[in-house]
């Protein structure tokens, strides 16, 4: 399970919090409304129990994003929406 903090953003700054019974590897990224991937932070392994780490959303524009975890097997998808 995860999910990101806080949703919708209304500041600089937005947290991923992953809860996994082993240690997880994956891959995040940050695609746009269009399908562009805007920000990448390539495997981030992730321990058993709950992490957390900070989501680079500096520089986005305020709108709608999808946070992206691929792990190579699995792919799953949360929106983010940015509202400053």
């Amino acid at each position: 399970a995860w999910q990101v903090t806080p949703n919708p953003v209304n500041g600089n700054s937005a947290r991923l919090t992953v809860s996994a019974d082993s240690e997880l590897e994956v891959n995040v990224s940050i695609v746009n409304a269009a399908g562009v991937q805007v920000r990448t932070l390539s495997s981030q392994t992730f321990a058993a129990g709950a992490s957390t780490i900070d989501l680079p959303i500096d520089g986005l524009a305020n709108g709608f994003y999808f946070v992206v975890l691929d792990n190579g097997q699995v792919r799953d998808v949360k929106k983010l929406a940015l509202a400053r």
